[in-house]
């Protein structure tokens, strides 16, 4: 697949610097491309931590291995967690890495989600389950699985959100125009965590 040109990432660099916050990119399918490797010449490496008050937050590049978390960013992943203290962790990918398995979310055969995609077969796995839930799930912590490729067409659904032991998984979309939107996490005095999605 082919990834964004130089011209277009300076778009999007203005269009941040007027932001005013410190923004952490999060590589998708239209943004990675390893033949050129332009996304990481721009902004260095494609998946890395950082740490916000007493959180960790991991970004992980989902396009790298056709959705697979694997070799060394598996094990980049791993130490990470098990290296560092915190209250809560935020894992951000761009596609839903989580949403293969069919006991839990019928992914592959919902229609309103972006993973009924033709490049993708109807059996579609990733190691998601099999590498990296067992690590999430004996932690003694609060886990937040969030995604962001859904959404792009008025048909499909635009927000996902299911709890399942101490992991929630969620997911945001835009492209559709209709009912693009994203995710707000905001912390009040009790340190009690309130999400909300912002539709626009």
């Amino acid at each position: 697949m082919v990834g964004a040109l130089n011209e277009s990432w300076n778009a999007v660099d203005k269009q941040i610097d007027k932001i005013g916050y410190k923004i952490y990119l999060v590589a998708g399918n239209h943004d990675f491309d390893k033949i050129n490797g332009l996304y990481e010449k721009r902004y260095g490496k494609s998946y890395y931590y950082f740490k916000y008050q007493k959180d960790l937050f991991i970004i992980l590049n989902s396009t790298q291995n056709h959705l697979n978390i694997v070799n060394d960013q598996l094990k980049f992943l791993k130490e990470t967690i098990k290296k560092h203290k915190f209250n809560n962790l935020y894992i951000i990918s761009h596609h839903m890495i989580w949403m293969f398995n069919k006991e839990l979310f019928n992914s592959n055969e919902d229609e309103r989600l972006n993973f009924t995609s033709n490049y993708l077969p109807k059996n579609f796995k990733t190691n998601f389950w099999h590498d990296i839930a067992p690590v999430l799930l004996e932690l003694k912590k609060n886990v937040y699985l969030i995604s962001g490729n859904i959404g792009q067409f008025p048909r499909q659904r635009s927000i996902y959100c299911k709890n399942y032991k101490n992991i929630k998984f969620l997911s945001t979309g835009m492209g559709g125009g209709k009912y693009d939107n994203f995710i707000v996490f905001k912390n009040n005095k009790k340190a009690k965590l309130k999400i909300d999605f912002k539709f626009f």
